[in-house]
């Protein structure tokens, strides 16, 4: 497979471990030129010398770089179908959520960015859900999972097993949430499949299912891969749905439980 993002950053050779770069990412990437590993992201790395002056090209495929689920499938031979397969566990919102939710919706306008739909619905949600299963799962917001040099990335939330190691390491991950961002839940649902493959392969387990949700915070859609076999819900739900949205997330937690 090819990769997509490529991009030249000037690196001062008398500190070498100051990668200065003009995107967002200036303060966050680390390099260790000796090595070439890295920290943040996983790439290939190609170095040319001109002067004083080093340069590295990062060649990179991110979760983000596949925008559908065809993509997905063409790459990693995922069959497709469509089922009505969710249930839905009799879970309701707490009333420390429902006043929080519905002050938001009042007050602020939740659905005017990417940021404020996670911070005002999609994560709240999440948390309140999750706080039933406390005991066995753990919630991760932005945590980088990696596979190999195609299949890492950042999820925007995941949830997974609880570590023996506490709560500072992710145990096995089993529902991966991905926002739809700019409402493109084709784009959502590449990047989706895409991270419950990388999912699947960490975990060495193709038998065991996982399981995706992609939103926007008021439209929720649902798939699980199952092997090589991908299936998408028929039916997605809007946030008006709030205690069908609740059991929905509540079903694949209880259906991910250890004993099962």
């Amino acid at each position: 497979m090819s990769f997509i993002f490529q991009k030249w950053y000037y690196v001062d050779t008398h500190n070498p471990e100051n990668l200065i770069s003009d995107n967002i990412y200036r303060n966050q990437i680390l390099i260790d030129i000796q090595f070439q590993t890295w920290y943040y992201f996983l790439a290939k790395v190609q170095s040319r010398t001109d002067r004083n002056t080093t340069f590295l090209r990062i060649d990179q495929m991110a979760f983000t770089d596949f925008n559908s689920i065809a993509q997905v499938q063409e790459a990693f031979k995922i069959k497709y179908t469509e089922d009505e397969y969710i249930q839905y566990v009799d879970i309701e919102p707490s009333q420390a959520f429902l006043e929080e939710f519905e002050f938001s919706q009042r007050h602020i306008n939740v659905f005017s960015s990417e940021a404020s739909r996670c911070e005002n619905v999609i994560y709240p949600v999440l948390r309140d859900v999750y706080k039933n299963y406390v005991k066995w799962f753990a919630l991760w917001s932005h945590e980088l999972i990696s596979y190999d040099e195609d299949l890492s990335g950042t999820p925007d939330y995941l949830i997974s097993t609880k570590s023996g190691l506490g709560k500072t390491v992710p145990g096995t991950p089993i529902i991966i949430v991905a926002e739809a961002k700019r409402n493109d839940f084709i784009k959502g649902w590449g990047q989706c499949l895409a991270e419950l493959v990388a999912v699947q392969k960490i975990n060495d387990d193709d038998k065991k299912t996982v399981y995706g949700i992609v939103t926007d915070g008021e439209f929720w859609q649902f798939g699980k891969l199952d092997g090589n076999q991908f299936t998408r819900n028929e039916t997605a739900l809007t946030i008006s749905e709030l205690k069908k949205v609740f059991g929905a997330i509540g079903y694949l937690m209880d259906v991910s439980l250890p004993e099962n």
